[in-house]
């Protein structure tokens, strides 16, 4: 499901980036399939080291401001990321300042509508802070069947989670 959302993300941005940076297809889709690549690396990160604010912020189901603090400290690790794939450095700060609060958003949208269906996906995530779901693979998991609305699946995979406690 996540790999679904980063797919729907990187048409996103390579769309936001034609728009908005006047960037051929070519170089946005290209741009655009490394800041997939590198927002799932980062939040992965930001998951094992327990880091958990910005998470807490993607996975909120609210908008997120472009000037939002957790958005703010996103754009820097992206950019380095993106220069580190080769992306020329004032270009790749633009590129960050204009897609991450973007996929903040993304994210949010699908956590909303995930909650209209009665799945509390923030609730998950401090779940994940209290030591839950065996780390960021068992939370992806679980959030891709809750995203997908899939009720049942959630049940099951939360008890199997709680069962073994």
């Amino acid at each position: 499901m996540f790999d679904e959302i980063i797919a729907e993300a990187e048409s996103k941005v390579s769309a936001l980036l034609q728009e908005k940076h006047g960037m051929a297809a070519e170089e946005a889709n290209r741009i655009a399939n490394t800041v997939g690549k590198s927002f799932m690396d980062i939040v992965q990160q930001q998951v094992q080291q327990k880091q958990l604010s910005s998470i807490k912020e993607i996975f909120s189901g609210n908008v997120t401001a472009p000037d939002h603090l957790e958005v703010q400290k996103m754009i820097p690790v992206l950019t380095k990321s993106l220069t580190d794939s080769g992306v020329e450095a004032g270009k790749a700060s633009d590129v960050s300042t204009t897609v991450t609060p973007e996929l903040f958003n993304l994210f949010n949208d699908k956590v909303a509508i995930a909650r209209q269906n009665g799945i509390n996906i923030p609730a998950l995530i401090e779940q994940l802070s209290a030591g839950g779901f065996g780390g960021f693979g068992g939370l992806m998991s679980m959030a891709g069947s809750f995203l997908k609305g899939g009720k049942s699946k959630m049940l099951s995979d939360m008890m199997a989670k709680f069962g073994n406690k």
